[in-house]
């Protein structure tokens, strides 16, 4: 099959499913995260995490931008409301069509996940680098959303900055409001993100923001103003968990 149009890499099934029904938006969510968490951990440093919406806003995308200038890699799209897309620097391109079901439905995603990799011209390591802030970052955000994923309330994270392609983007300033030292910090600059609000993501508990997490530096923030250090934590227990507790468990049931 050619790079535009390939089929999915990984096609067992462990139940019947419906192609025609999306995976309900919790289970996107959470997947999504899970998957950047993963190619993050594996690969640190090396992507530029962000939130996008391509097609005038049709797609609905965690965006992976590499930064590797020596690779045909340009990006991998993680698009909630359709595929995952793998662009390259060549302009050629591929597809996993079918993706977040066949996710869902397998209790390990090393093999899809090395699949992904190769699509993407990845080379698969033989052991996970040394974490860094926005590995623990990532992680945290990808263990809080599938800790909720059959909660009644409805959880998701969103990017600082509202990037919707040939419609209007810009910085969300509401979800910066309840947070008044990351609305400081937006004054910094020195960033490989084009916009300082893109390096913040926040979680949202139906619709009203409940965490600031900036990656980058591997801290968080409540809405009392109470900044964690998930990185420091991170290092003194190795447990994502006990990161995750101390700066969100006020947020867990």
């Amino acid at each position: 099959m050619s790079d535009q149009q390939s089929a999915s890499p990984h096609s067992e099934y462990l139940f019947t499913l419906d192609p025609g029904k999306a995976p309900a938006r919790a289970v996107l969510e959470a997947a999504s995260w899970r998957i950047t968490a993963d190619l993050v951990q594996r690969y640190p440093d090396r992507f530029m995490v962000i939130e996008t919406h391509p097609c005038d806003g049709q797609y609905d995308c965690i965006t992976l931008v590499d930064q590797d200038p020596r690779s045909n890699l340009s990006r991998i799209d993680l698009n909630r409301a359709g595929s995952i897309h793998v662009h390259r620097r060549d302009s050629k391109w591929w597809s996993w069509r079918g993706c977040w079901w066949q996710l869902v439905s397998d209790h390990d995603l090393t093999a899809p996940l090395a699949d992904l990799c190769s699509q993407a011209g990845l080379v698969w390591p033989y052991s996970l680098p040394k974490p860094t802030p926005a590995v623990v970052a990532y992680r945290v955000i990808a263990a809080f959303l599938t800790h909720q994923v059959l909660g009644q309330r409805r959880w998701q994270c969103c990017n600082g900055y509202e990037h919707n392609g040939g419609w209007v983007s810009g910085l969300r300033e509401s979800l910066f409001e309840p947070f008044p030292e990351p609305w400081q910090r937006l004054q910094d600059r020195v960033s490989v993100f084009e916009e300082p609000g893109q390096r913040f993501w926040f979680l949202l508990k139906d619709g009203e923001p409940g965490l600031a997490i900036e990656p980058a530096a591997g801290f968080a923030w409540n809405t009392k103003g109470r900044r964690s250090n998930l990185y420091a934590r991170y290092q003194r227990t190795h447990s994502v968990w006990a990161a995750l507790w101390s700066a969100a468990g006020h947020l867990l049931p």
